[in-house]
């Protein structure tokens, strides 16, 4: 066997080995730029023959990039770049082994290569593993795929190989059986493979000094595992609370210390490896987006889903600061000396100084196209990687000029459209009874008038399926009566809507190859596919708004205590009964989560035309199940009202087609991003 040896990270600041560097983005290169625009220290750019996420790898002079084209990302791509003008020295161009659609929430050439003087190495997230020398000789060649099984994850494999001396780690968390594995960097051989539980994650390891022995280190069950990096024998593990909010931002370590983040409040927390069985601290507020942490000079820093940077002292995780930045991170941060990088989505870098306070050097901005996804740095320069462009940043007279872009996020969209829209004068009957009907005459859909009143908001009296999101439950009263949809939004509602603004429709839903509307041909199946800005324009535009979640739960429940009324076959469309077959979706998702996806495509489970099961006492129709419902209320904490710039997502009520029982609860929550869209998202609006 051959032994690891120490990590692989020369001296000087010439090189940038792996994904964030040896995995803790800190760089000792020198005469970094601190200061560029769109026509200021662009050294050069290039446009990319196909679109990735990963960081790109430097080593002696040359550049190593890779991407993938093809819709089904049957084209892997392979790039060295000579570093002083970009030119391509050589490019390599393979067939996938396990092509994949494509599409914008699906890793793209995300895994990052590795490179050492003794060539490069690249994983797609196809599985296909291979070396090359530094002038693009093949070494060696591996399919994950045939060694291990194939990889089956939600948004596809996006896990960076982590280069240790002679080995390198790989981990794949996805939902069949997930390993972390050590393999060779001579001949490509595995050398010691270990179990992991099936979770689905883009976690890259971490290879570090523990107290007596070198160490891998991984994400697990939303906290962190060791391993012997020599045998791969499991030394100890820590686990937290695994969900989509972990399954992202990889581990940080620094002086012994190992943070593990999350996207959720009060999830991300800190090990020491000496005493890894007790949790150092947990941050009360900080929480992560898809970047992972900095740790450097006896801090930790973090950037939330809003771009807020927060600094954590290393030992104690006390909050030294909090500062917004460019918005959110998809690439993690760099630290050169006493500067810090952070690069915000969008092309915004904000260079901040390495301290106990918030000391901003500089905020530079270059266009996009979609968004900044990686980044690196070696003596003088900046990497960017954009999806299909590479730009370089250094101190230069004369360098290039990027082109402009015209690129509206999703807020800025729907600040467009809604300047097209006039919100009507509407009259609805004046002081109704409760239960009373009225047709909007603007999208023909049918609104009930609930009454004002009191209930109890929260966790329901004996629901054990509650999350910790729905407590404490709390008395509350919703103060004034409006009109709410009877229904939620249609297909053929929010075509109206679209003709009358020139907007065009979402993208139309599809589960894998199965297309649960085809060319929007139910009209009265609920629009999905809508983010919340486009469902609150959609609100504007009947003379109305998006209910709160105090609104909308208090009209679901319709004085009922319990966490669903009746039997639910009979209200709500969920995973069970909205397939061409029933189900027993619960029993699937906790003794076969891998085939969950897979089974509910099988079955053909879809949206159902609206209003075809029983309403509520109230008069509204899917409260409960057939899509999520966006409200106006970003998610938080209960009872206190939640702080916008620290939530950065907007709570979504009722459960849907895709989901089982437990979470088609009458006070069940999830949050999402409102520039998010999806096959189970839709809405309805209420009109005061």
């Amino acid at each position: 066997m051959i032994a690891p040896g120490a990590a692989a990270k020369p001296g000087g600041g010439s090189s940038w080995v792996d994904f964030r560097h040896g995995g803790d983005g800190v760089t000792a290169a020198k005469d970094l730029p601190l200061e560029w625009s769109r026509d200021r220290n662009i050294a050069w750019y290039m446009d990319l023959p196909g679109y990735g996420q990963s960081t790109p790898a430097v080593w002696d002079g040359r550049i190593y990039v890779t991407a993938v084209s093809g819709k089904r990302k049957e084209t892997l791509l392979l790039l060295c770049l000579a570093i002083e003008d970009g030119r391509e020295l050589w490019r390599r161009t393979l067939e996938s082994s396990r092509p994949q659609q494509a599409g914008d929430r699906t890793s793209r050439a995300a895994p990052s290569p590795a490179v050492d003087g003794r060539g490069v190495y690249v994983l797609f997230d196809s599985g296909d593993f291979l070396a090359f020398s530094h002038t693009g000789e093949s070494v060696w060649n591996r399919d994950l795929n045939e060694t291990f099984g194939p990889i089956q994850n939600g948004h596809d494999f996006g896990s960076s190989p982590r280069l240790d001396g002679d080995l390198l780690y790989v981990h794949v968390s996805h939902l069949g059986p997930s390993y972390v594995a050590a393999v060779s960097v001579e001949a490509g051989k595995v050398l010691w493979k270990a179990e992991m539980p099936p979770e689905g994650g883009w976690n890259t390891p971490l290879a570090v000094d523990g107290p007596d022995r070198r160490v891998a280190l991984v994400s697990r069950a939303g906290g962190a595992t060791a391993f012997d990096a020599a045998t791969g024998e499991e030394l100890w593990s820590h686990p937290g609370e695994w969900s989509q909010a972990t399954a992202i931002p990889s581990l940080a370590h620094s002086r012994g210390i190992v943070v593990v983040p999350s996207m959720n409040r009060g999830e991300t927390f800190a090990i020491r490896l000496s005493a890894p069985q007790q949790k150092l601290w947990t941050a009360e507020r900080a929480t992560n987006h898809y970047s992972s942490p900095l740790a450097h000079d006896g801090r930790v820093y973090l950037t939330n889903p809003v771009g807020i940077i927060f600094c954590l002292d290393l030992e104690t995780g006390r909050e030294l600061w909090a500062h917004r930045a460019g918005g959110p991170s998809w690439a993690s941060a760099i630290a050169a000396g006493d500067r810090l990088y952070f690069f915000g989505e969008t092309g915004v870098t904000t260079v901040m100084q390495s301290g106990p306070k918030p000391v901003v050097l500089a905020r530079n901005e270059v266009p996009v196209e979609d968004r900044i996804y990686a980044a690196a740095a070696v003596d003088g320069r900046l990497l960017l990687r954009t999806g299909a462009r590479l730009i370089q940043i250094a101190e230069t007279k004369d360098g290039a000029q990027l082109p402009e872009v015209t690129r509206l996020n999703p807020a800025e969209a729907a600040a467009g459209e809604r300047a097209r829209i006039t919100p009507p004068q509407l009259q609805p009957p004046a002081a109704p009874a409760p239960g009373t009907s009225w047709r909007n005459p603007i999208d023909g859909l049918r609104y009930v008038w609930i009454a004002p009143g009191s209930f109890r908001m929260g966790c329901s009296n004996g629901d054990e399926d509650c999350s910790p999101d729905e407590t404490p439950a709390f008395e509350t009263s919703v103060d004034k009566g409006f009109w709410m949809g009877s229904s939620e939004v249609t297909v053929e509602a929010y075509q109206r809507f679209t003709a009358t603004i020139g907007k065009t429709m979402p993208e139309e839903p599809k589960q894998g190859a199965f297309e649960l509307n085809p060319g929007w041909r139910s009209g009265q199946s609920p629009i999905v596919n809508v983010t919340w800005y486009d469902a609150d324009n959609y609100c504007y535009w009947v003379g109305g708004r998006l209910p709160t979640e105090t609104e909308w739960e208090y009209a679901a429940r319709a004085g009922e205590n319990r966490a669903r009324y009746g039997s639910l076959s009979e209200f709500a469309w969920f995973a069970d009964n909205s397939g061409e077959n029933p189900i027993d979706s619960e029993t699937l998702v906790k003794t076969d989560r891998l085939r969950y996806v897979e089974t509910l495509t099988r079955n053909r489970n879809r949206p159902r035309d609206v209003g075809t099961l029983q309403p509520n006492a109230w008069g509204l129709h899917d409260m409960l199940g057939n899509v999520w419902e966006w409200t106006a209320s970003w998610h938080g904490d209960y009872p206190q009202e939640p702080e916008p710039h620290l939530s950065g997502r907007r709570s979504t009520r009722g459960g849907s087609w895709s989901f089982f029982p437990s979470r088609v609860r009458l006070s069940s929550r999830l949050r999402f991003d409102p520039g998010r869209a999806s096959t189970f998202l839709g809405f309805r609006c209420v009109v005061p």
